[in-house]
């Protein structure tokens, strides 16, 4: 995983609407928990989760199990990971039907998610962006009131 220190922050916006779509997941599809984390290094932090898993806490570091969660990487636009969404399966594990449903719903989780952290992007890069000219035209303005 990516270490993220050149990303933008994770916006109230985003976690509200990650926060719904686990809840509705979970709701739907079933699973131990659905989860939404973001990378640190080689670890995942949850920020937001739905379900019952014992130790699974909002700002905590956790491990899926890569033999019966469902793991789902997340993507910023350009190409970096985010972090992932995750379904976590009972400690003995899903049955193949439950693990082909968890996935279904996650991929479709994931893609709306994926347009969600692109739309933040987007917005992240238009405020830099307009405080870059912002600084600018001070400077400018500084500029013209200097006697050469």
């Amino acid at each position: 995983m990516d270490s993220g220190r050149n990303r933008p922050s994770t916006s109230a916006r985003f976690l509200g609407a990650a926060r719904a779509l686990v809840e509705e997941a979970h709701e739907r599809a079933g699973g131990l928990a659905w989860v939404v984390a973001r990378a640190d290094g080689d670890e995942l932090v949850v920020l937001c989760a739905a379900g019952q898993a014992p130790g699974l806490k909002e700002g905590e570091r956790f491990e899926p199990n890569s033999e019966s969660d469902v793991l789902i990487t997340l993507e910023l636009p350009d190409g970096s990971v985010f972090g992932a969404l995750c379904v976590l399966s009972p400690a003995e594990g899903a049955g193949q039907e439950e693990r082909q449903r968890h996935l279904v719903h996650a991929r479709r989780t994931a893609e709306v998610l994926a347009s969600l952290l692109a739309a933040e992007w987007d917005v992240h890069a238009a405020l830099k962006r307009a405080g870059e000219e912002t600084l600018r035209a001070e400077r400018a303005r500084d500029e013209a009131f200097v006697d050469p």
